[in-house]
Order: structure tokens, then C-alpha cells, then sequence
């Protein structure tokens, strides 16, 4: 699964997918899901951002980020608008942490950053992808 955060909402596809910006609607994303019987291609414009079934779910703002399971340890604000959001989670019986760093763009847009590690890792996973954001 992946995610593509902008104007607002988050776009998360389905199985096999490719992201593209379209000729025809330069501020929408055109989302394709790669099938075995052929790829099925949904338009997403951010003007009436809507879910396409089996396609594409479109969901409001960061909350989204958060997945079932997961538990909310920290939300704050760094340099530069950074927003971040930390959760913490059990996989196959390990203790894990994640972090999305919502990094702003022109025109309202959102580039979302994802770090996880297991418990051991989770200082040196957030210095690193701090560091890479110059966040530090």
C-alpha cells in the first residue's frame, strides 16, 4: 500500500499501481491498477475528489496515515511546517514504530515521508529521516 497526500486528501490504490499527472486535467492524478485481466485507470481531480472501487480510496487529510492497530504517541510540528505523526504497533508479536513527516509544497500540497523500525532502531530510523529532511 502506498499513499499520495495533497490537496487535502489522501489517495491510497489498490494492489499493483502507477500514479501520473494527466494532459487533460493538469491538477489531477490519474491512478492505474495493474490486473491480470488489464489495468483499470481511475481519474482523481481535487476539485471533487472521489473513491473509485477497486481502483483507488480517496480519504480526508493525514488522519488517514493512521492504520488499524496502530496507536497515536505523538503529533507535533517541526521546522519548516513539518507535521508529524508517530504510532506505535505490534507485527508478528514485535514491538513497532512508525512516523509520517508531512512535508509542505507549494499550492497546499503535501509530500509524506514514512520511517518504521522495529523497537531497537527507532532513534537512529527518526535521526536519519530527520536528518535527510533537515530537520535537525
Amino acid at each position: 500500500m502506498a499513499r499520495l497526500a495533497g490537496y487535502g486528501v489522501v489517495l491510497v490504490p489498490y494492489g499493483q499501481y502507477t500514479f501520473a499527472r494527466s494532459d487533460a486535467a493538469p491538477h489531477a492524478v490519474l491512478v492505474t491498477n495493474w490486473r491480470e485481466d488489464g489495468p483499470a485507470t481511475a481519474l482523481v481531480d481535487p476539485a471533487d475528489p472521489q473513491s473509485a472501487p477497486g481502483i483507488v480510496d480517496v480519504a480526508p487529510g493525514p488522519d488517514v496515515l493512521i492504520g488499524v492497530g496502530q496507536t497515536v504517541t505523538d503529533r507535533r510540528t517541526m521546522g519548516d511546517g513539518v507535521q508529524v505523526i508517530e504510532v506505535t504497533y505490534q507485527h508478528e508479536g514485535d514491538p513497532w514504530w512508525q512516523a509520517h513527516y508531512l512535508l509542505p509544497r507549494q499550492k497546499g500540497r503535501v509530500l509524506v515521508f514514512t520511517a518504521q523500525s522495529r523497537e531497537p532502531g527507532i532513534a537512529a530510523t527518526r535521526e536519519g529521516l530527520e536528518w535527510m529532511l533537515a530537520l535537525d
